[in-house]
């Protein structure tokens, strides 16, 4: 499943033709939106296995500088915490955060906004802070990809709209417990970006 996800990903980007920002550009953005976090968990203790999912929306908040390289080319660099989240059913809680290093191709379909693709590896950490016990952090490389629409509204301006993807997998281990974590965040954003 990861390959055909990592083909398909590159293959998204691959076909992005046209670039927004001109070769050369540079832009510092200012993200703001709301991220579903779901985990899909099983625990493994005394021969016996429980699981169950949990999910929540929170508020995420990120910076990102991009460069045009080439007119078919944007790369991007981005950090982004998507908040911290209670689990319904106890006092845990959970602090997600990544930095991603991708491409993003557009296609304009007018002379002030494009329609964009966006695919790159995000190193994201996962603190885990349970109500009795230690807290843990976990750590790990997977792929994002996205669709978005960014407006021009000025020279020096640009408006930003996106839905991205990133799923993260981890075991943590406490106690003679042992849980297996799929974590997946679809997150919704709105970026205000100078342009220089």
């Amino acid at each position: 499943m990861e390959k055909i996800k990592a083909g398909a990903v590159l293959l998204i980007c691959g076909f992005a033709a046209n670039v927004a920002m001109a070769d050369g550009e540079r832009s510092i953005e200012v993200m703001y939106g709301q991220a579903n976090q779901k985990d899909s968990f099983k625990a493994h203790f005394g021969g016996t296995t429980l699981s169950g999912t949990s999910n929540e929306n929170t508020n995420l908040l990120g910076v990102r500088a991009a460069m045009g390289l080439s007119d078919g080319v944007v790369l991007e660099i981005a950090y982004i915490n998507y908040g911290e989240w209670k689990y319904s059913d106890s006092n845990d809680t959970e602090e997600t955060s990544s930095i991603s290093v991708g491409a993003v191709g557009s296609y304009p379909f007018s002379e002030k906004a494009s329609f964009n693709l966006r695919c790159g590896i995000s190193k994201w950490q996962v603190e885990f802070m349970p109500d009795v016990g230690s807290s843990s952090v976990q750590r790990g490389i997977d792929l994002y990809y996205g669709v978005g629409v960014d407006f021009r509204v000025a020279k020096q301006l640009k408006l930003s709209v996106e839905y991205t993807l990133l799923d993260m997998e981890y075991d943590l281990q406490d106690s003679g417990i042992e849980v297996d974590v799929e974590h997946d965040i679809g997150s919704t954003a709105l970026s205000i970006g100078y342009i220089f």
